[in-house]
């Protein structure tokens, strides 16, 4: 019994941590994406350095959007899917393509 109540205790300070981990995360996300913003906004514009302008610009909104936390993988509506989860659907998608193709 000794045993499993320390395997709570260990399970909640691994909960304590994820989720201050996480809010830390949250906060440095959130101050990168408000800075990027402001850095947007305030992008000086000339003509002669149009095209440089243009690409800074667009860096700057990539990084915005990789940024922001409103980017979700959904199951159909029906659940949410990790990016770990992702990746690896990704990775066995790939691997029976390849493998459908060399059957040719």
């Amino acid at each position: 019994m000794n045993f499993i109540n320390q395997r709570s205790n260990h399970s909640d300070e691994n909960n304590k941590y994820d989720t201050s981990v996480r809010s830390q995360f949250h906060t440095i996300n959130h101050q990168i994406m408000s800075y990027m913003s402001e850095l947007c906004t305030i992008l000086p514009h000339s003509k002669s350095h149009h095209t440089n302008y243009i690409e800074m610009r667009t860096s700057l909104m990539i990084i915005i959007l990789c940024t922001s936390d409103s980017i979700r993988i959904s199951c159909g509506g029906f659940f949410q899917m990790s990016s770990r989860v992702f990746l690896r659907v990704i990775n066995v998608l790939y691997t029976v393509t390849t493998f459908l193709w060399q059957m040719k």
